[in-house]
């Protein structure tokens, strides 16, 4: 029996990727779960008002027993709450968590705008200094170090992650390749527009000295640099 796809997207805010998700799917998908999931219960309100809103609107079908879309309050660093997602089998992950950094924060460099800094809430863009950093991981990237072993507990086929630029590309990969999982899949980043030819044949060379070896991810598409995709998980078949 098809079980459908089940997606669940880590950090969800608002519910603009879950609501996304569920849109382009929910005729084309006979049995789909898309949950969201984030630790802000004001996050959560405003992403259940957004679902039923554009249910009014006619954007999203009336979520039904086979076809459901679902926000959820749970907390990433949590292993209880992880476990407790562990119990459904995920196909896909997606998130775009919290990776600006506390001086990125305060000062902008170019690169966050008052407006970002003076209306959203600090808790959707910077890690909070206290959570748990796993050693050599820069601070901005803990999110990722986290989502790397969710990727484990939870086994899905695919993987996508929104980063913030070519640097923390990078740092994110070396995360990746120093992670069991990287002995498991494949990876490679995706530009903003992915389908096009545009930037065919570029690369990252990355030069792990843990590994003593050479590491070369493709990198797809036209415009800057947004996200990374793990995939060819070797636990997919199962």
């Amino acid at each position: 029996m098809d079980r459908g796809v089940n997606i669940i997207d880590f950090c969800t805010g608002t519910g603009c990727i879950p609501l996304g998700v569920f849109s382009s799917l929910q005729h084309s998908v006979d049995n789909l779960t898309v949950r969201g999931v984030d630790v802000s219960p004001v996050a959560l309100r405003l992403a259940q008002e957004n679902i039923a809103r554009n249910v009014r609107l006619g954007n999203l079908i009336k979520p039904t027993k086979h076809k459901r879309l679902d926000i959820t309050r749970a907390n990433v660093f949590s292993d209880g709450d992880m476990q407790q997602l562990a119990v459904t089998h995920w196909d896909i992950i997606v998130s775009n968590p919290p990776y600006i950094s506390e001086d990125i924060w305060r000062h902008g460099r170019g690169q966050l705008g008052y407006s970002v800094r003076k209306y959203e809430p600090r808790l959707a863009l910077v890690p909070d200094k206290d959570l748990p950093c796993p050693s050599k991981c820069n601070p901005a990237d803990v999110f990722y170090a986290r989502l790397l072993d969710i990727t484990e507990l939870l086994k899905p086929r695919v993987v996508l992650f929104e980063i913030g630029d070519d640097e923390q590309a990078r740092r994110v990969l070396q995360l990746y390749f120093s992670h069991p999982i990287a002995q498991k899949s494949r990876t490679e980043i995706w530009r903003d527009l992915p389908d096009s030819e545009g930037a065919k044949g570029t690369e990252i060379v990355l030069h792990l000295d843990e590994l003593k070896e050479e590491c070369r991810v493709p990198v797809k598409g036209d415009g800057l640099i947004r996200s990374i995709l793990i995939h060819n998980l070797e636990w997919a078949e199962r």
